[in-house]
């Protein structure tokens, strides 16, 4: 880990965009109870507010959800190639 060049980086950028992710369920679950609340109320105001802001949720969640995941995809492969790399190392020595 600390011969490899940006792991550190990748990591922390891994850590804080899987922070974001755990909000964003979060945010998630409250707007989807006051959604299906407002739903089963039948109250139309109310009901278009929450559907806006899930909308506006999707729209958030979408790009951070592709970032993290092609993060956590980079990462790992980054650390096979250096595993690879360390380990050929190692046997032809």
């Amino acid at each position: 880990f600390q011969q490899a060049e940006g792991a550190k980086l990748q990591f922390g950028l891994l850590l804080i965009l899987v922070l974001c992710q755990s909000g964003v369920s979060v945010i998630f679950s409250f707007v989807g109870r006051d959604f299906y609340s407002a739903l089963s109320a039948k109250d139309l105001a109310v009901f278009q507010e929450k559907t806006a802001n899930y909308a506006v949720g999707l729209a958030v969640a979408t790009p951070l959800t592709v970032l993290y995941k092609f993060q956590r995809q980079r990462l790992a492969l980054s650390w096979r190639q250096w595993m690879t790399s360390e380990l050929a190392k190692q046997y032809y020595q």
